[in-house]
């Protein structure tokens, strides 16, 4: 295997400027270079000089990589108790310098690698023939040339082979070259498979825009989400499998996941009459108010939700529908309200408090379009007037209370329990007039 720095080529030094010396050396041998014998067999079957090779051992880089051993430039790293693999990575030396090794993947560290298969077989033989003292000298001399900055590994699995065959001498070391030959094999068939099936699954790109699309990639009859769509039921597709399945907001519009009857001849001439119209079904869609929210797209597929999630389902709709010019704003107030008795999306009764009968919420969310507020909660072109909280949690003997912009004042559902005040079931509180609160509190304490 190897590495280098980033952005770095090994380059072989031209001939014209290699230097040619006799075998014979007059320098001492550092004491962190290749053994005699070993350094002979190399420069005898390479014809290059070693002298600039350095041995590394008891290195931990080597596991840095997950190797027993590695080459880089005319650097060898070997683990603790790897001295085995020093004639295989010496060769590697040599290829490096004979320019013959070239990236083919990259860590994560930016560490360009090297595992050729072929480049690994033959340093386990060319390796294994130095060691042994083989190979004809050369007559012209040893040549000098730099080793580039790649990193030499061989792969975990063929590691395993070559221990196989120093620790079993039944095993010798051409089957077990033999065996990392078919392995080879199969890795780089395997490789070439997953490689076809990833341009595969990228030609056949995901359709998330028509209801068979999702119905495909979800493994589902189209006819059961198609019912589930246009009238909800207890079992569902889940949202979470959709995002599973590699679903995104931001790369799709999801118009498979919305009910078809929403965009059945909808005018894609006219944007102020097909947003009229998607306003007008979306009234008619089956829906629970439940006062949670959870995204559009779990709104259509469980049909239930909150203001929020009604009105981003109808942003979501005219998104999917396309029709150009058609950009539906959204509006929010976020300050606790009353609202005067009326009908809502979701819910058969006309409020949610006892006392005087009011809706109490916490914030309201609607869409807007050429400047009429669509309501999808109210379920009206326009928006229903508001009656502001000015106070929250006002005191009188210890009991609390909010007041609001029309005067009345509310005590919350868990003050009704404490003061045993009767509210239908599921009411937000007890309504009444401000000025009659106290006199309330004191009659219930």
């Amino acid at each position: 295997m190897y590495t280098s720095s980033p952005r770095k080529t090994a380059r072989v030094q031209p001939a014209s400027t290699r230097q040619t010396v006799t075998q014979k050396k007059t320098a001492a041998k550092p004491q962190n270079g290749l053994p005699e014998n070993l350094k002979n067999g190399i420069e005898k079957l390479s014809g290059l000089s070693m002298d600039d090779v350095k041995v590394h051992r008891n290195s931990s880089k080597p596991s840095q990589l997950q190797a027993h051993a590695y080459a880089q430039g005319s650097d060898i790293h070997l683990a603790p108790g790897q001295d085995k693999h020093l004639p295989h990575e010496a060769w590697h030396v040599v290829q490096q310098k004979q320019g013959r090794v070239k990236a083919n993947r990259q860590l994560k560290s930016n560490v360009p690698v090297n595992t050729d298969i072929t480049l690994e077989k033959e340093a386990d033989l060319m390796g294994a023939k130095a060691a042994a003292g083989g190979g004809t000298q050369h007559s012209e001399g040893l040549q000098h040339a730099k080793a580039g900055n790649t990193v030499q590994r061989m792969p975990e699995w063929l590691q395993a082979l070559m221990a196989l065959a120093w620790n079993n001498p039944g095993v010798s070391l051409s089957i077990a070259i033999g065996a990392s030959g078919l392995l080879a094999y199969y890795y780089r068939q395997r490789s070439r498979k997953k490689q076809q099936n990833n341009q595969n699954r990228q030609q056949e790109k995901p359709d998330w825009e028509t209801v068979d699309g999702v119905a495909k990639i979800m493994g589902i009859d189209p006819q059961f989400l198609l019912e589930q769509l246009e009238n909800g039921g207890e079992e569902h597709t889940y949202m979470s499998d959709i995002y599973k399945k590699g679903f995104s907001t931001k790369n799709n519009k999801g118009k498979g996941l919305m009910p078809p009857s929403l965009f059945e001849g909808l005018p894609e001439d006219n944007p102020q009459a097909a947003v009229d119209l998607l306003f007008d079904r979306f009234n008619e869609l089956p829906f629970k108010y439940i006062g949670e929210g959870g995204g559009p797209f779990r709104g259509f597929l469980e049909h239930q939700g909150d203001c929020a999630i009604l009105r981003d389902m109808f942003v979501a709709a005219a998104h999917a529908f396309g029709t150009e010019g058609i950009q539906i704003g959204k509006g929010d107030d976020e300050v606790a309200m009353l609202v005067e008795p009326r009908p809502i999306h979701g819910r058969e009764q006309h409020g949610n408090t006892g006392g005087e009968l009011f809706w109490f919420f916490f914030n309201h969310h609607w869409a807007t379009f050429n400047g009429t507020d669509y309501d999808l909660l109210f379920m009206s072109r326009g928006l229903a007037t508001p009656f502001h909280r000015l106070d929250e949690g006002v005191e009188y003997r210890g009991v609390p209370y909010d007041t609001f912009s029309n005067g009345k004042a509310l005590l919350h559902d868990k003050t009704c329990r404490r003061l045993k005040i009767l509210v239908p079931e599921g009411a937000m509180g007890y309504v009444l007039p401000t000025d009659q609160v106290h006199a309330f509190i004191d009659d219930h304490l």
